[in-house]
């Protein structure tokens, strides 16, 4: 019993959530010029003020994130429960169609969003985007070792029943 006890007290322990985690986000973004659409994932973490900083992102002809201050004075940061999305600075990332190559920067605008664009060729320009955001859950270390010292428990209990 004793054990038993101190097994589930170092599950517990375990079971603590980590200071830090990643969250992911699905985007979706269209262009109202250009033909401009595109869909990924970010990943980011947490800033504790409901504000994230995007650390990764993919999709479709996304080749990477740019690092904040390095296109268009991005900061890479993400409100996903504010009513704007992203700030007037943005996050920007590189991109590939065919041949060319992109660095795109989305950020906000008074009602709306823009992305400025510099492809390879050296031209640039800013068009109005659609951008909309849907949290994707990933379950959480804590909630599947709950799982798992639930699972063991039953077992247990099953078991201890079986030899009685």
């Amino acid at each position: 019993m004793r054990f038993l006890l101190s097994t589930f007290a170092l599950l517990g322990a375990l079971a603590l959530p980590a200071a830090a985690h990643a969250d992911t986000f699905a985007f979706t973004a269209t262009g109202s010029g250009g033909g401009f659409s595109g869909s990924g994932t970010f990943d980011a973490s947490s800033n504790g003020n409901g504000s994230f900083t995007i650390t990764g992102i993919s999709g479709t002809g996304i080749t990477g994130l740019i690092a904040p201050g390095l296109f268009d004075n991005n900061d890479n940061l993400l409100f996903p429960n504010a009513a704007s999305l992203v700030d007037t600075k943005g996050f920007a990332f590189t991109d590939t169609q065919g041949n060319t190559s992109f660095k795109v920067d989305i950020f906000s605008v008074m009602g709306g969003y823009n992305a400025n664009f510099l492809d390879s060729d050296g031209v640039n320009a800013t068009i109005p985007v659609t951008f909309r955001l849907t949290n994707t859950t990933t379950p959480e270390p804590s909630s599947l070792v709950l799982l798992g010292t639930g699972i063991l428990g039953m077992a247990g209990l099953f078991r201890r029943r079986l030899f009685a």
